[in-house]
């Protein structure tokens, strides 16, 4: 059971990649387009640093943000989203200060992707 888990953590990790990929086959102009995807390619990023350092939830307190203020900078008109991604600073901020980087923290995410959910 365990190669099936590991191929599909493989899976997944890679599958970050895909909309870049995809965009690059479709030789894609649009800015927003590719904004989005590298906001997928934050995963990768993120999967391949923890793979290297061995640390998952360091990586994890850093990947969520990004994405979230990618996502938001690209949806959102200007103003909107400068507060958008001060929201998502702040609570990164509390969120490490209250849970720190040896599991996942609760608030953070809740932040990120909640935040994601909001501005879509």
């Amino acid at each position: 059971m365990p190669a099936v888990v590991s191929v599909v953590t493989e899976l997944a990790h890679w599958l970050g990649l895909a909309p870049v990929a995809w965009l690059a086959l479709r030789r894609e102009r649009r800015s927003d387009w590719w904004w989005l995807a590298g906001a997928f390619g934050v995963s990768w990023i993120a999967d391949t640093a923890a793979h290297l350092w061995g640390h998952p939830w360091f990586v994890s307190a850093v990947y969520p943000v990004s994405q979230a203020a990618l996502i938001g900078a690209v949806l959102l008109p200007r103003p909107d989203a400068d507060w958008f991604i001060g929201v998502l600073v702040v609570g990164g901020i509390l969120g490490l200060a209250r849970e720190g980087t040896t599991h996942p923290s609760v608030l953070l995410h809740t932040v990120a992707y909640g935040g994601i959910v909001a501005v879509s």
